[in-house]
């Protein structure tokens, strides 16, 4: 996701706002760790209260959209990605300018792919669950488009990506 963001950048002379999105804060942490460490870049972290997050996130965008500044990255929960303070700050940004990313991306449903920007002409979701798992597959794939990639749990442990693992379920029943 990220080197698709330094190949979008790379590719066109505009500038970009970056939105990634993921279900749980410290996912939304290690985005942030990331990408300030892999493209030197502050992040606007915004998933906890409006009033730390909103102004800057403000500020950055405005940059992005006058030319000022050549990319605004703000993280944010599905939640945040979802409220209407987060989707308004992001409306005036350009289709051509605005890329979401969706990490966990099967953790979406219709009731937040609808609130979600729905201009970003850029989206990518990202997820390890297998299609066919979840009730919610149409809906995300309506927000986010068709898969363009798959990379096999078998392949990425072939290549090193992955560490083996052994898988032992323990059913446990409640009462």
């Amino acid at each position: 996701a990220i080197t698709c963001v330094q190949e979008v950048r790379a590719g066109r002379g505009t500038s970009l706002v970056v939105v990634v999105t993921a279900p749980l804060v410290h996912l939304v942490e290690q985005w942030a760790e990331e990408f300030e460490r892999l493209l030197d870049v502050k992040v606007v972290r915004c998933h906890t209260s409006h009033a730390e997050w909103m102004p800057t996130a403000t500020t950055m965008v405005n940059l992005v959209r006058s030319g000022s500044r050549p990319l605004a990255i703000l993280e944010a929960t599905h939640e945040t990605a979802s409220i209407p303070d987060f989707v308004g700050l992001l409306a005036p940004v350009r289709s051509e300018s605005l890329m979401v990313i969706a990490d966990e991306s099967h953790h979406l449903d219709r009731t937040r792919t609808e609130l979600m920007p729905q201009q970003a002409g850029m989206r990518l979701g990202l997820t390890a669950t297998p299609r066919g798992d979840l009730d919610t597959d149409d809906e995300v794939q309506e927000y986010l488009g068709d898969v363009v990639a798959e990379y096999p749990l078998a392949k990425a442990i072939a290549d090193g990506v992955l560490c083996p693992y052994e898988y032992h379920p323990m059913p446990v029943r409640l009462t």
